[in-house]
């Protein structure tokens, strides 16, 4: 059952530091990207991986929660490969994706109820990527537009992380 982080703020800052901080190593990991059909195709792969494990556990090749963390951490480095963050001068790009993608987070959770099962989950960040696609499609995949998408992208990756996986 997921953690109720709409009457425990404290909760919701303490789990996500956790994971906020495993998404930055995700990121790190994550393959460099050269376009954006590029990047949706890298997203879209991780996101196939999360459902994958969704719906059958025994063959997926990661754990759940390194699923949810590989979609975030594809999504992000969408954002810093492939769109302009603006920031002021001397802040770090990374920071400053991971700190969008919290923002969402908060917003998120502060407006919906939390994702109940891996199903549910998986049809929330579905939604998101097509988003992304009808920005990647015409050629806009580089449009603060497309690195809004990809920010909501990551933001559900780290919700699933949360609220179907559970943080420890």
């Amino acid at each position: 059952m997921a953690k109720d982080y709409k009457a425990c703020p404290e909760l919701l800052d303490a789990d996500l530091a956790k994971v906020m901080k495993k998404v930055s190593y995700a990121v790190e990991r994550a393959k460099v990207l050269n376009s954006p059909h590029e990047g949706y195709a890298y997203i879209f792969a991780s996101m196939e991986q999360l459902w994958k494990g969704v719906t059958d556990p025994a063959a997926s090749s990661t754990k759940p929660l390194h699923d949810g963390l590989n979609l975030s951490g594809a999504a992000v480095r969408y954002v810093l490969d492939l769109t302009t963050l603006s920031h002021l001068p001397g802040e770090d790009d990374l920071q400053v994706a991971l700190d969008a993608v919290e923002q969402e987070v908060r917003k998120a959770t502060l407006k919906h109820k939390p994702m109940v099962s891996g199903f549910e989950a998986y049809g929330v960040i579905a939604e998101e990527v097509d988003e992304l696609w009808e920005l990647v499609r015409p050629d806009e995949g580089r449009t603060r537009m497309a690195q809004t998408e990809a920010l909501q992208v990551a933001a559900m990756g780290v919700r699933y992380v949360l609220d179907v996986v559970g943080v420890d």
